[in-house]
């Protein structure tokens, strides 16, 4: 489960948006920060906030509703968009919308015995996880328990600096399902990687970048897709 050419910048970035008579610090968490949305509305909001992704000029898509199972891109924006099983182990999730999403409290999950989300082992965000539009954030599996969900730097081979952590891995010689859950745990994207479905070397991704279907691709953790 959870290389290639990175072009593309990737960061962690923890801001701490206080605004008090002594100026403005950067960290995490806080009251008073301000985020302005479409139109130029200003609104005031609390609490933790970490930002992470890697930003790039992909292919832009329209709002679109329901769930994905291996074919086009799901609704809200986030979809999974890349998985690596045969070598190092890990997924990518991106952000194929116009806006930042919070991956708070949202989860990711490999499949059980009955193809379902195992949720007992789902990867869930931190609260104030942001993910800029048509960014991207990888998710490496098959790290020990103890290492917690992350964010961590024991990421992938010529992928971005941070990554967070799955304890299980996707099965690339039996094929598995990867879903991706909302806050109130219903599906908002899902991916089933076949039995063998990418050789050594390379990963199944979305052709193209972030709203095509599934297939054979180049690695290419934390950027736009591409083919072999």
């Amino acid at each position: 489960m959870l290389g290639r050419h990175v072009s593309s910048l990737f960061g962690a970035i923890f801001t701490l948006a206080a605004c008090a008579e002594a100026g403005s610090t950067p960290g995490i968490g806080g009251e008073g920060s301000k985020t302005t949305g479409a139109g130029g509305s200003t609104s005031t909001t609390t609490g933790t906030s970490t930002t992470t992704g890697t930003s790039s000029t992909g292919t832009s898509t329209g709002s679109t509703t329901g769930t994905s199972a291996g074919g086009a891109a799901a609704g809200g924006g986030l979809v999974i968009n890349e998985i690596a099983a045969a070598g190092e182990d890990w997924i990518e999730l991106a952000n194929a919308g116009d806006a930042p999403v919070d991956l708070g409290d949202h989860a990711l999950c490999d499949s059980d015995a009955d193809g379902k989300c195992s949720t007992a082992d789902a990867v869930r965000f931190p609260a104030g996880t942001m993910l800029p539009p048509k960014s991207y954030v990888i998710v490496v599996g098959n790290k020990s328990p103890d290492a917690g969900a992350g964010p961590g730097t024991e990421c992938v081979t010529g992928g971005p600096p941070t990554c967070f952590y799955a304890s299980w891995k996707v099965s690339a010689s039996k094929g598995e399902s990867v879903f991706l859950l909302g806050a109130d745990d219903a599906v908002v994207s899902e991916a089933h990687y076949p039995k063998d479905g990418a050789p050594a070397g390379q990963t199944y991704c979305r052709l193209p970048d972030l709203t095509g279907e599934l297939a054979a691709c180049a690695p290419t953790p934390g950027a736009s897709n591409h083919a072999p």
